[in-house]
C-alpha cells in the first residue's frame, strides 16, 4: 500500500485568520521561516485513485428511496435522472 503524502500545507495568518495553501516544495525550500506570522495548520492530500467522490444530491437520493443495495445498472439510472 503506498503511503499518503501531502501535496501541500494549509497555514493560517495568527492575526487575521486568513486561510492560505502552500505547496510542499515551497515549505521544504523554507516558506515557514520566511512567513513568521503564519501558522502551519495541516497537510492537504489529493483524493487516492482507489476513491471516487459521490455528490450529496446522489446519497439523499438513495436514502430517500430507501435504496441500500443496487445494481450497477440502478445505480446508473438514478445518476442519469432515469431511475424511478
Amino acid at each position: 500500500m503506498n503511503e499518503l503524502k501531502p501535496v501541500a500545507w494549509m497555514f493560517q495568518h495568527g492575526e487575521t485568520g486568513v486561510i492560505s495553501t502552500v505547496d510542499v516544495q515551497q515549505v521544504e525550500w523554507g516558506f515557514e521561516k520566511n512567513n513568521f506570522r503564519l501558522l502551519k495548520v495541516g497537510p492537504l492530500y489529493t483524493i487516492p485513485d482507489t476513491h471516487r467522490v459521490v455528490s450529496v444530491e446522489l446519497l439523499k437520493r438513495l436514502i430517500e428511496e430507501n435504496i441500500w443495495y443496487a445494481t450497477k445498472a440502478e445505480l446508473q439510472a438514478i445518476i442519469d435522472n432515469k431511475g424511478e
